[in-house]
């Protein structure tokens, strides 16, 4: 592309481009939204992908810093409930945590990925999160307390 589909739709948005009609606007506005969602979301999958995929509620129970990673890292324990137990992961959440704000909150975690050895720390789950623009993490939590081992839908 000479262009992205961003620079192209603020141009249109803009009023950049004089010698285009109204109606060849609004056409190149709705294929360039369609780029821009083709650009911005990830592969599609079926239903039963999605399936396998075990999300669980859980509740940190201890939280240290990972000093051997290479980027500023959490290692966190989180109690899955009695069906999974306890779990370790280490996660660059340091922005925003740290033992006075986490330790006790409930977290969202995918919980079936195999043990991934993160900075030697065994990493046993994802603790899911949204990521902003500059990087940092947002934790994901339940709007009420809930049980522990509870699967997300």
């Amino acid at each position: 592309l000479l262009f992205s589909p961003e620079t192209v739709l603020n141009a249109i948005r803009s009023d950049k481009i004089f010698s285009v009609s109204g109606k060849t606007c609004l056409i190149i506005s709705v294929l360039i939204n369609k780029l821009l969602y083709i650009n911005y979301m990830k592969e599609e999958i079926s239903f039963n992908d999605y399936d396998k995929v075990d999300i669980r509620i859980g509740t940190v129970v201890s939280l240290s810093k990972n000093e051997k990673a290479r980027k500023p890292s959490l290692v966190l324990e989180v109690d899955f409930g009695s069906e999974i137990g306890i779990k370790k992961s280490s996660a660059q959440i340091t922005d925003y945590y740290n033992k006075e704000n986490l330790v006790g909150k409930q977290v969202i975690g995918v919980c079936n990925f195999p043990e991934k050895n993160i900075a030697d720390i065994k990493s046993q789950f994802l603790v899911l999160g949204a990521i902003e623009e500059d990087g940092k993490v947002v934790l994901l939590h339940p709007s009420q307390p809930t049980k522990n081992g509870l699967k997300i839908a």
